[in-house]
């Protein structure tokens, strides 16, 4: 068989909050690979937070939604947003009472009122896959430190999460044509509004084809399998857009197949479907 590329998601899509990475996921994709298939996270998470999953063994990995790339062993972009950028949605966010967390390579800085929304009684299936994924930081201190800890890292990418519709509709009237808006579409528990800002120069979609420049590999060669509108530049841009049945309902339109939940085995499952490995 042809040898693909693929690129998978990490949050609601190689696993579930509050579970582990499914073993039938693992034992797939180490097949794939041994099959000469080529397999790369393909995450908002930074590098700091994926170091867990690495083990599993990929050919790469596209970290803070296309802002950071590495595969064989070679830094493919890492790309920061601009200092005035930061200070700008900041001010704006601040002025509208919305929460945030600037994250770098290393670390990911945090207000820590985003933790005490959900302290009592909110549960992962209340959350859609990226708060679930800000809560999680939260309680690991090598992936994330209260905001006033930061001392001017380079930033790749603006978190917020909030209720105030007007602040988050002035978010993204500033990111207009100058910075990559992604709202989720799933209200989440409180009602409150979450999603991301970085460079419109960067994408899960246009770090795909960095990686394809690479390595001198058309576009029909690929597979993505995702699960929230942060992945909606992947689906569209790989060959074959694969969404998990516990995703976004939006994200859903703009897929060729669906496949089974994380719990239900659907990365597994799919690879089989794919043609990927056996049975």
């Amino acid at each position: 068989m042809e040898k693909k590329y693929i690129f998978i998601d990490v949050d609601g899509t190689l696993f579930e909050h509050g579970y582990d990475v499914p073993k039938s996921a693992i034992k797939a994709i180490k097949e794939a690979r041994k099959n000469g298939h080529k397999v790369f996270l393909c995450t908002g998470r930074n590098k700091a937070s994926i170091q867990k999953f690495l083990p599993i063994g990929f050919d790469g990995f596209i970290c803070s939604a296309g802002s950071y790339i590495e595969t064989d062993n070679h830094i493919l972009i890492d790309e920061s947003m601009n200092e005035k950028t930061i200070l700008e949605l900041t001010e704006i966010a601040k002025r509208y009472h919305i929460y945030y967390s600037l994250e770098t390579t290393h670390i990911t800085y945090q207000q820590p009122e985003i933790t005490q929304l959900f302290a009592l009684g909110t549960t992962y299936d209340q959350l859609n896959s990226e708060m679930a994924r800000i809560i999680e930081n939260r309680k690991d201190e090598m992936k994330a430190k209260d905001l006033e800890d930061y001392q001017g890292e380079p930033i790749h990418k603006f978190v917020f999460i909030g209720k105030s519709k007007e602040g988050v509709k002035l978010l993204k009237d500033y990111c207009k044509e100058r910075l990559r808006f992604i709202l989720f579409d799933e209200i989440i528990s409180n009602d409150m509004i979450n999603g991301e800002i970085n460079d419109f120069t960067v994408s899960k979609g246009l770090g795909i084809q960095k990686i394809l420049d690479y390595y001198h590999v058309p576009l029909e060669a690929t597979i993505g399998f995702g699960d929230s509108m942060n992945d909606l530049e992947m689906i569209k841009t790989v060959h074959i857009g694969i969404v998990m049945e516990n995703g976004s309902e939006k994200l859903k339109r703009y897929a060729d197949t669906i496949t089974e939940s994380p719990l239900n085995n659907g990365i597994h499952n799919e690879f089989v479907r794919q043609g990927l490995i056996k049975a």
